[in-house]
């Protein structure tokens, strides 16, 4: 016996896309911009359902394939190269302005900034 399934994606959607069409049930999956403009109230299993059950009983709901493995191997390396880079340049930033971090001293002749600053200073001062 197969089924039809609906399902939302998310992080996992597309991996749980193939396994259960590896058993021979056919899915579809919804973008949740697709799914938003139908919801009525506050976010429960029970109304994400009901809310999707009505999304794809319009007549013009789009769909989204399922991705192959290879697919998402490659966004998930972009995905790091891009959030590595990102990241990068915001843990660098504060060194550039002269700001520190954790218990070291503040720079030469400029205030401390950040968090917990004030009083760090004073306790450096009195050493």
């Amino acid at each position: 016996m197969t089924a039809e399934l609906v399902i939302e994606t998310c992080a996992s959607s597309h991996y749980w896309s193939r396994e259960l069409q590896a058993l021979g049930h056919t899915v579809r999956l919804m973008l949740p911009a697709y799914v938003k403009p139908y919801v009525k109230r506050q976010k429960n299993d029970s109304t994400d359902a009901e809310t999707i059950y009505e999304a794809v009983t319009r007549p013009n709901m789009r769909f989204v394939p399922t991705k192959a493995i290879e697919q998402q191997s490659c966004l998930m390396l972009v995905g790091v190269c891009l959030g590595q880079s990102g990241r990068s340049a915001s843990t660098s930033a504060p060194a550039r302005r002269g700001q520190t971090i954790g218990t070291q001293a503040p720079a030469p002749g400029r205030p401390q900034r950040g968090y917990g600053g004030g009083k760090r200073n004073r306790l450096l001062a009195r050493s």
